[in-house]
């Protein structure tokens, strides 16, 4: 029904006002389904899963974005320099990683439902096996940057520096309407080109799988207008990090270990 009511309505138009401080993971849902944004976030409808033995999705997400945390701060740690993964690094990477997945389990927070505890190895061999083949997808995508012929070798190359870069209080203006927001991006990528000068960077945000994407991850999200949280990230990286110019934005994909709506704004 229509919100007639002059004290929500007054209400509305403070809360969501130009004022407003939003986040590219809200105004990404709002794009893809304005009523499923109004009932999560105004009236606080949330969904109750049936009670399973399984770990939910959201500490799954959780863990797998820990892991990978852990694991590139620490391989920035070993080469003391942006990371750029190599077949030659599987020696140290692989326990590195499983190391990296076993502290973010331990570490994960209590709301988080982590399954039964009778199942919480075999989900531990799960995930491990899900991020040693996302890390063989990176190291494979790293050797074909190197191949002229591929898409990935006409991009910048970029190697991971940072992960969960925060940021407060942008601003994004165009024809009129202030549009103020606030994050963190999951990770941040520099140059590791020779080919172009320039300092580049990259920004990507990770997804569980390519179905949380948005479009699910087909390239008419683009044209449904729903693909907003690494544009967002784009224009943010670019005034955290001045004097650098945006490579590429990208959502990628753990488990199907893919990238997802890849937008490159150069090419070599």
């Amino acid at each position: 029904g229509r919100i007639e009511s002059p004290e929500l309505v007054a209400w509305l138009r403070e809360a969501f006002g130009d004022d407003r401080l939003w986040s590219p993971t809200q105004i990404e849902s709002y794009a893809k389904c304005p009523w499923a944004y109004f009932s999560q976030r105004l009236l606080r409808v949330e969904a109750r899963e049936d009670p399973d033995e399984d770990m939910d999705k959201r500490a799954r997400g959780s863990v797998l974005h820990a892991a990978l945390k852990r694991f590139y701060d620490r391989a920035r740690d070993r080469t003391a320099a942006p990371v750029f993964l190599s077949e030659t690094d599987r020696a140290w990477a692989m326990p590195l990683l499983a190391e990296s997945l076993r502290e973010a389990l331990a570490g994960a927070g209590r709301g988080l439902w982590l399954g039964h505890p009778a199942l919480q190895d075999a989900k531990y061999a799960e995930l491990e096996r899900m991020l040693q083949r996302y890390l063989d997808f990176e190291m494979a995508e790293n050797r074909k940057a190197f191949d002229g012929r591929t898409t990935a070798g006409r991009t910048i190359r970029t190697a991971v520096d940072a992960h969960e870069l925060p940021f407060d209080g942008m601003v994004l203006e165009r024809d009129g309407v202030v549009f103020r927001f606030r994050g963190s991006i999951d990770r941040v990528e520099v140059s590791a080109d020779d080919r172009s000068d320039g300092a580049w960077v990259a920004a990507v945000d990770y997804k569980t799988t390519k179905y949380s994407a948005p479009g699910a991850g087909k390239k008419e999200a683009w044209d449904d207008g729903v693909v907003l949280q690494v544009p967002l990230y784009a224009h943010a990286l670019a005034v955290l990090r001045p004097g650098t110019k945006v490579a590429r934005v990208e959502y990628r994909a753990i488990k199907t270990a893919e990238r997802v709506h890849s937008l490159s704004l150069v090419r070599v």
